[in-house]
């Protein structure tokens, strides 16, 4: 009888180790991991002011700021699951994005009415996909990363078949004011959402039920369980935010851009991982800031200025920034909680 006692009272403590071990991620954040991307961001911001005088003026400064916006929209989804824990990593999100930007953009009809039934459609969209991936990794043990490659496969060939390559889509006024015009002085509307958003999604990590309860999940589902929190649902509906946040993201590029193509938002995926790793988030789950993901967002827009200053091919580009994703992704594989 005192062996049962002295169990449970063990596994409580280990439940309430666990649950502080979660909150302390939430109340008091890890400002070691912003130090990587803000003093990467300045030492990319004098390389490319060596390389090229007035790289580091104020209007380029907060131009590369209304950039990193597209990829601190794509942050949103891929945070939240990766936080989430049990391996998971969305390869969706490009393809959402590249949806979002084509088919919502199309949908807008170049009306300022059109804009919300597409943004509503986009959502609706997102909301549907996200399910199907949360759904298919609780209820059927499919991994994240293989649902999430399947789902956004899915809607690249449906779409390219749909439209034959070739998406059409004129942007309102409205939409061309959200992307390119600015709200004052240098700072553009875009950024402003982006200020928004992150202020919203911190808060919403850091001060709510749901916030603190996907940090638990994330550090141990099973511990999760325990203290009463319903984790299929709280997974579930963290891939359906997910969804929506892609989605809607494209919508944004459409804005920004101000044209469609096939594949517009496929980079968006890589730039998503790298920026929420580099931000301190741990791909175990249960640990990082969302906004670490956003000064890391920055940073590797940065990185992405200073290679086209130096007038490195596109493909050249590519393969650095690849490299870089890979580089990080090895060291962070070496961690003992990863590998357990």
């Amino acid at each position: 009888m005192n062996k049962l006692k002295q169990a449970g009272t063990s596994e409580a403590a280990t439940i309430q180790s666990i649950t502080k071990s979660a909150l302390r991620y939430i109340n008091e954040g890890d400002i070691r991991n912003y130090l990587t991307p803000v003093l990467g961001t300045i030492f990319l911001f004098i390389l490319g002011q060596i390389l090229a005088p007035g790289f580091t003026s104020v209007k380029s400064i907060f131009n590369y700021m209304a950039l990193a916006s597209l990829t601190i929209f794509a942050c949103i989804g891929q945070s939240l699951v990766i936080i989430s824990g049990n391996g998971g990593i969305d390869l969706s999100v490009g393809a959402l994005m590249s949806l979002g930007a084509a088919w919502g953009g199309a949908m807008s009809g170049g009306t300022s009415v059109g804009i919300l039934w597409s943004v509503l459609s986009m959502g609706a969209i997102g909301a549907a996909c996200g399910l199907i991936s949360g759904t298919s990794v609780k209820y059927l043990s499919v991994p994240a990363m293989v649902v999430t490659l399947s789902v956004g496969n899915l809607l690249s060939g449906g779409f390219l078949a749909i439209t034959k390559g070739q998406p059409a889509g004129t942007p309102a006024a409205l939409f061309k004011t959200i992307g390119a015009g600015h709200a004052f002085w240098y700072i553009r509307w875009i950024l402003l959402i982006a200020i928004v958003c992150i202020i919203v999604v911190e808060l919403v990590l850091r001060k709510t039920k749901y916030g603190k309860s996907l940090y638990l999940v994330g550090t141990s589902e099973r511990a999760a369980a325990l203290s009463g929190i319903k984790t299929t649902s709280t997974i579930v509906f963290t891939y359906v935010i997910a969804g929506i946040a892609s989605a809607l993201a494209g919508v944004m590029l459409f804005a920004v851009v101000g044209s469609t193509q096939s594949g517009m938002g496929d980079s968006y995926t890589m730039l998503a991982i790298a920026a929420v790793v580099i931000g301190g988030t741990s791909i175990a789950g249960g640990k990082g800031t969302y906004l670490g993901s956003v000064l890391s967002a920055l940073m590797l827009t940065v990185l992405i200025g200073v290679l086209t200053v130096i007038q490195i091919p596109q493909g050249a580009r590519n393969f650095i920034q690849g490299m870089i994703l890979l580089v990080i992704l090895l060291v962070y594989a070496r961690s003992p909680t990863l590998r357990q």
